[in-house]
């Protein structure tokens, strides 16, 4: 091993004399997530992704537009982005590892027999790129984050002045301008997430400032693991690549950037594009990602659903180009070819045209803008909240076909997706109203986009009109609420131009069936009620079928488990519980279920199952589940033949702690 001076990576020593925060930060995000409520749970992307889709690219686009309005007297280059999938092999593999020093966390790691679970003490996934790292033949996946024309990582790092400190070693704080996503603070987890190993680099170019003068290029590497020992020493898990320093009150090494030359060397050893502080579309910064694990297409999708407002603009707009692993392009797009995103463009386009709010409109219109009531705000002077657009399709998803005992089937309901100044989309919310469903985009006017930003939560997915924060316009909330209860209202009027009459009575039932409702009509009988599941089980893609020859055909689905919510209320201090997970592909057997199964392939995506087959051709799979996360399984059956009907099951328990029985509410209604 080498000594501790030879080292690249400084780690921050437990300290009693300085405020000291664990390293996993991730963990901040474990208990959030966007909800994909109604259509656009079907083939969802992995909630990592999208954390990435929505926080990084928030990041930067904020940046942009702050270098945007900084420099409106300069010829500025159009901001756009390159995300770029790559894989290393061989010697460039070999290169790269020496290069960042990335052997150092397998020392840190620790050695033992249980691998997941020294992983897991410091906050990783079960498996990552440690154990590989001699393999020239096993590919070292990476990501380049690339940002151009934008405003980078200027300030004086030294005096905390810097974005790159706020962007890889801070929490919390912001020095942004009003109106953008959010902190740097919260940014950085959707890098951290995508980095099985959780070590993120940043190469920063940009204008010299008064308070560092010379100062153009700057690179530093940050990992983000939860305080462990090393060496017979206790770390907080916060490591840093860079120029060595010794730390204050003791605490060992420390690093603080390397800057300009220096800079551009350290990155070209790792084969980042050098920067130049003379071209205008050099500014910006190259963010790398090691050991990632999202996948370039469920990239381009979780990015056409949180920012196609932002791509609306064709000449000022998000521009965002993907390099997949193979070398290929995908470009994202406005979704106006998606049959489930293309009505909320076209309701963003209602939202955002010059209509006057005293339009009349027929019965018959499928299409509304609706300019929202001034509100005042106690104290305060009458502000314009936004802009609705709503769409309806009475001939198609307005009223669609659903078995309504078919319980893997879609939960449609009514979708507005909420927008304010950034134009990314800050939720789809869902509003449980019936048929005829609905789909709308609210635009909030700038006079309350900042308020509303002071609602939203660190993963920016809604606007939270209890929020009661210190620092809180205590106008933000209630403005946020108003704006909800407005949108209920609205909705309401505008589906009652397509509600279908109920039959009449008699109309379309036989009547025996109607005499026979006569008889049994009365007190309703008391139903027992079961007790709440404690694991979710979500449908990401309902069960279907997929020919494989003339006579044989293939069941596929995905599905996600996630531990409800009032199951860590009733274990508190557990950070993780034990699950047993059960899949199986039943024949039906002239209308019940037999014993007779399917055999299956699965895949779990999030990597955290021991999975194993049964002597009855059911999938098995034990795991582990921490707050906030869930279990992807995908499945495929064997080839059985098209004459047969068959049942996809999955089932899951939690194995351990044991989980206490929740109190029920045993009232009829």
């Amino acid at each position: 091993m080498a000594s501790r001076s030879e080292t690249k990576w400084a780690w921050e020593e437990e300290n009693a004399l300085s405020n000291q925060v664990d390293g996993g930060v991730v963990k901040l995000f474990k208990a959030e997530g966007v909800s994909q409520p109604g259509i656009l749970s079907v083939g969802a992307p992995p909630d990592s992704t999208t954390l990435f889709a929505r926080e990084a690219i928030q990041n930067s686009w904020d940046a942009a537009r702050e270098w945007k309005n900084k420099n409106r007297d300069r010829n500025i280059p159009p901001f756009w982005m390159e995300i770029n999938f790559i894989k290393l092999t061989g010697a460039k593999k070999t290169k790269f590892i020496n290069a960042i020093g990335i052997k150092e966390h397998g020392e840190h790691l620790g050695k033992g027999k249980n691998k997941v679970e020294l992983r897991r003490n410091v906050g990783l996934f079960s498996e990552d790129c440690l154990d590989s790292l001699d393999s020239p033949n096993v590919p070292l996946k990476i990501i380049e984050v690339v940002e151009h024309s934008s405003l980078g990582m200027p300030g004086n790092f030294e005096k905390r002045q810097s974005r790159m400190f706020y962007a890889l070693l801070s929490l919390g704080y912001t020095i942004k301008a009003d109106g953008s996503g959010g902190s740097y603070g919260y940014g950085k987890a959707g890098l951290i997430a995508s980095s099985k190993v959780r070590v993120i680099c940043a190469y920063s170019c940009f204008d010299e400032e008064e308070n560092e003068p010379g100062v153009t290029r700057r690179f530093m590497g940050a990992t983000y693991w939860s305080h462990h020992n090393f060496n017979k020493k206790s770390f907080t898990g916060w490591g840093r690549l860079g120029k060595k320093r010794s730390a204050l009150n003791g605490s060992g090494e420390s690093a603080v950037p390397f800057d300009n030359k220096e800079a551009d060397e350290f990155a070209a050893s790792l084969g980042l594009n050098v920067r130049s502080e003379n071209k205008l579309e050099d500014k910006g910064t190259t963010f790398l990602i090691v050991d990632a694990n999202l996948d370039p297409h469920d990239l381009k999708k979780a990015i056409e659903r949180s920012w196609w407002p932002a791509m609306m603009d064709e000449s000022e707009g998000l521009r965002v180009q993907i390099t997949d692993y193979d070398g290929k392009k995908i470009i994202p797009s406005v979704p106006i070819d998606d049959p489930d995103l293309k009505p909320f463009v076209r309701a963003y386009e209602l939202a955002t045209s010059e209509q006057s709010a005293k339009q009349q409109y027929t019965k018959e219109d499928t299409e509304r803008f609706i300019s929202l009531p001034l509100m005042t705000p106690h104290g305060g002077a009458k502000v314009k909240l936004g802009t609705l657009g709503l769409i309806a399709d009475p001939s198609g998803w307005s009223f669609p076909d659903v078995d309504e005992n078919d319980s893997d089937a879609v939960s449609h309901c009514t979708l507005i997706a909420m927008i304010r100044g950034p134009r990314m989309v800050v939720q789809y919310n869902d509003y449980r109203l019936g048929q005829p469903y609905v789909r709308g985009c609210f635009v909030a006017d700038p006079e309350v986009d900042d308020l509303l930003r002071q609602t939203e939560p660190k993963a920016h997915d809604k606007w939270d009109e209890r929020m009661n924060e210190s620092g809180i316009d205590p106008s933000a909330p209630k403005i946020a609420k108003r704006i909800y209860q407005l949108l209920r209202e609205e909705i309401k009027k505008f589906k009652q131009n397509f509600v279908k009459p109920a039959p009449r009575s008699g109309e379309f039932n036989l009547p025996i069936l109607e005499e026979l409702s006569r008889i049994m009509k009365g007190k309703k009988p008391s139903l027992p009620i079961a007790d709440p599941r404690t694991v979710k089980i979500n449908f990401l893609k309902s069960p279907y079928i997929e020919p494989v020859d003339i006579n044989s055909v293939k069941c596929l689905s995905e599905v996600s488990f996630m531990i409800d919510d009032w199951v860590w209320n009733e274990i508190p201090g557990v950070e993780e519980v034990e699950v047993k997970v059960q899949l199986s592909v039943a024949i039906d057997e002239d209308g019940h279920i037999g014993d007779a199964r399917i055999p299956l392939k699965v895949e779990d995506k999030s990597g955290q199952l021991s999975i194993n087959n049964d002597d009855k051709n059911r999938i098995v799979g034990e795991g582990f589940i921490r707050q906030g996360e869930n279990i992807r399984l995908k499945i495929e059956s064997e080839p059985y033949s098209s004459d047969w009907s068959v049942r996809f099951t999955p089932v899951a328990e939690i194995t351990s702690p044991n989980i206490p029985r929740r109190q029920k509410n045993n009232s009829n209604g």
